[in-house]
């Protein structure tokens, strides 16, 4: 279901050395760059009870992606595993080959403008190309088959990262996509959630690359919450359930 996107050469050659080490380490080459650039967290929360699902059990991470990097961090606190999956814009298909494996790609272009942020200096947008263009129902057809594979992996034992907000700003509204996702969890699978939250990152994460420059920007935060089962939403339809999390994941957020 892989979608064809044409990248800038400049961008593969960027990428390059990250490929290289992703071909061998993974998911596991991309901490290492962070780590290496000091791209971490200054401050971390995560409750041990968390922790421990994280290192075995098959859990959905609800991550907030006001910006670009907050799935990055919550990657980088990640026990080492095999199983680790991220829903992403198709956009990022082929930037890291070796690491598509570990994607599952949504559609998001058919949205359209009203539904992104307001035009500003952004230096991430470099890394994000408009992939192979869909009509309507191509999109939503390509997004339901990503819904059904990313509850599978899920039911598999995986671990998903998710962020229902998409790129938006701060208090945008989230989309239903991970309503749906939630609605194929198998009722006889003990399935965890965890909401995560990232303070710190703006539009000129890019520049953290650049130790001299980092060092002018935010501290980078991030708080896990307890972990909760997905059990009493099954109940629900899609949209409610996106609802119900989304009002669970603000009550929670709000402290920081």
């Amino acid at each position: 279901m892989a979608t064809k996107v044409q990248h800038p050469t400049y961008l593969k050659k960027l990428f390059a050395p990250l490929e290289k080490k992703a071909q061998k380490n993974g998911l596991q080459a991309i901490n290492v760059f962070l780590k290496k650039k000091k791209i971490t967290p200054s401050q971390i929360d995560l409750p041990s009870s968390t922790l421990n699902i994280l290192k075995t059990k098959p859990c959905i991470l609800i991550i907030n992606h006001p910006h670009y990097i907050e799935f990055l961090l919550a990657l980088t606190q990640m026990p080492k595993r095999q199983d680790i999956f991220l829903l992403i814009t198709d956009s990022c298909l082929g930037l890291i080959p070796s690491l598509d494996k570990n994607l599952v790609p949504v559609h998001i272009q058919h949205h359209g403008p009203d539904n992104l942020p307001p035009k500003k200096i952004d230096l991430g947008r470099i890394f994000f190309f408009t992939p192979a263009q869909k009509t309507l129902q191509e999109a939503h057809d390509y997004n339901r088959q990503s819904i059904d594979l990313a509850a599978k992996k899920v039911n598999d034992g995986g671990v998903l990262f998710v962020c229902p907000q998409g790129l938006r700003t701060q208090n945008g509204k989230w989309f239903d996509g991970i309503g749906f996702i939630i609605s194929k969890i198998k009722k006889n699978k003990e399935i965890y959630l965890i909401n995560v939250h990232v303070k710190g990152t703006s539009s000129w994460d890019i520049l953290r690359i650049l130790p001299f420059l980092s060092k002018f920007l935010p501290q980078l935060k991030i708080y896990f919450s307890q972990p909760f089962s997905v059990k009493k939403y099954l109940s629900q339809k899609p949209k409610e359930i996106t609802k119900s999390l989304e009002k669970k994941y603000n009550i929670w957020s709000k402290v920081f």
